[in-house]
């Protein structure tokens, strides 16, 4: 697997969590995300409690709170054993992803969950350890991703494990990834219009990006994705999953799973991040999928909390 690409930014008009309440429509929701737990997948270097998280709550005072968010962190395999350029990228990445889930839900308990390496061994370890061992996380998001034709070894059994956790209430937004229908972009511009993976199991929820274009609409995120001009936060009919009653008569004709099936702000000038006392942004459906996350918890607790059914 590999964590998508993310950039700090500073060119365009960049989202606080202010906008996404406006864009979203929850502004006026009362302790947005008390008693609800989001649980996210990461790897590699850990976000700062203090310089990262503490810092983003303090500045950007996501539904104007300023205080220190329930916010946990699990290493799964130990500390990282990436290289530290690696681990750096990884870092945003993992910021990133508490962040996003606060800025909507940032009175939910966050449980980061960081495997020492995103190697398929341990990704599957930590997709296990949130499964069984965090029960109480209504939601969970992960924004690593790959290509599904290179990934038949762990799909039945990763499958098999998000059919599980939806079973029981708890469920999965993946990133769709950054690169459109070619979700098995091999580096040399070769395109191989597919579905990425993990989102294209039809147990998660893939989540695509969007943009703001004129007048302030919310529009699919087209960053002229390589050469192929394709929108950048798209995604592809899988070639492994059939399609899902869900979208029958909702999707192409096409006997194919097809991703993805939500989307949020992606593109732009992305989302303002809090980073070793630093401020910037990052984009890419890494932001949606955190985005997405916080808000599934903001609709659990709007009805009680109640989809978890055990």
């Amino acid at each position: 697997t590999e964590i998508y690409t993310l950039s700090l930014h500073d060119a365009l008009p960049i989202f606080t969590p202010t906008d996404m309440h406006t864009l979203y429509n929850s502004a006026a929701i009362a302790n947005p995300g008390m008693g609800e737990t989001v649980a996210i997948l990461g790897s590699g270097g850990a976000p700062d409690p203090t310089t990262d998280v503490g810092d983003f709550m303090t500045h950007y005072k996501p539904y104007n709170l300023t205080s220190a968010p329930n916010y946990m962190q699990v290493q799964v395999g130990g500390p990282t054993r990436d290289d530290a350029s690696t681990a750096q990228g990884e870092a945003i990445e993992n910021v990133l992803d508490a962040e996003m889930v606060l800025s909507m839900a940032p009175l939910a308990t966050v449980v980061h969950v960081l495997t020492a390496t995103n190697s398929p061994g341990l990704f599957t370890d930590g997709v296990s350890y949130i499964v069984n061992e965090v029960p109480k996380a209504h939601a969970a998001t992960v924004s690593f991703g790959g290509c599904e034709r290179g990934s038949a070894q762990e799909t039945p059994v990763l499958n098999t494990l998000f059919q599980q956790a939806q079973a029981e209430g708890q469920q999965w937004f993946f990133a769709s990834g950054d690169t459109g229908t070619d979700g098995c972009r091999d580096g040399s511009g070769n395109l191989h219009i597919t579905a990425g993976w993990p989102d294209s199991s039809p147990y998660v929820i893939g989540v695509g990006g969007t943009e703001i274009g004129n007048g302030g609409t919310e529009i699919v995120w087209n960053q002229n994705s390589a050469s192929t001009g394709e929108a950048a936060g798209g995604g592809a009919p899988s070639e492994i999953f059939s399609k899902p009653a869900y979208q029958m008569g909702k999707t192409p004709n096409d006997n194919a799973r097809d991703t993805p099936d939500i989307a949020a702000i992606a593109g732009g000038g992305g989302v303002f991040i809090a980073y070793h006392s630093q401020h910037g942004s990052v984009g890419g459906t890494s932001a949606a999928s955190p985005v997405c996350a916080g808000a599934w918890a903001l609709v659990d607790q709007g009805k009680g909390g109640d989809r978890k059914s055990t």
